[in-house]
C-alpha cells in the first residue's frame, strides 16, 4: 500500500516540483516538498489504522460467533453450566476487544 501511495505521490507533486524547481524560489520548494512529506505520513498513518480496524472487527465477529456456537455445545439441561461457559467466553471476547480498541487508539497518537 505505501508503494502505491509513495509513487502516486512522486509521480503528480514530485514531477511537478522538480520541473518548477529551477524557476521556483528554493524555499517554496522546500515548503512543498514539506507538505508533500506530511502528507504522505498521514496518508499511511490513515491506511494503517483502517487496516487494523477491519481486522478487529472481523476478529471480534469471528470470536463472537465462536463464542456462540461453544455455548450451544453445552447440553440445555444444565443452565448454570451453560451461563458459566458463556460468561467465561464472553470475558475473553470482551478482553480482546479492549485490547483491539486500545491498538487502534495507540495508532492515533
Amino acid at each position: 500500500m505505501s508503494n502505491e501511495l509513495a509513487r502516486r505521490v512522486s509521480d503528480t507533486v514530485g514531477l511537478a516540483v522538480s520541473a518548477a524547481s529551477g524557476r521556483l524560489p528554493r524555499p517554496v520548494v522546500q515548503a512543498v516538498d514539506g507538505a508533500a512529506h506530511r502528507g504522505l505520513v498521514a496518508a499511511a498513518r490513515t491506511q494503517a489504522a483502517a487496516y487494523v480496524t477491519h481486522v478487529a472487527v472481523n476478529q471480534v465477529v469471528s470470536l463472537s460467533r465462536e463464542e456462540a456456537l461453544l455455548v450451544a455445545t453445552v447440553p440445555a439441561d444444565d443452565p448454570i453450566q451453560r451461563e458459566q461457559v458463556a460468561a467465561r467466553l464472553r470475558v475473553m471476547v470482551d478482553n480482546f476487544t479492549v485490547v483491539a480498541a486500545a491498538e487502534i487508539a495507540r495508532l492515533g497518537h
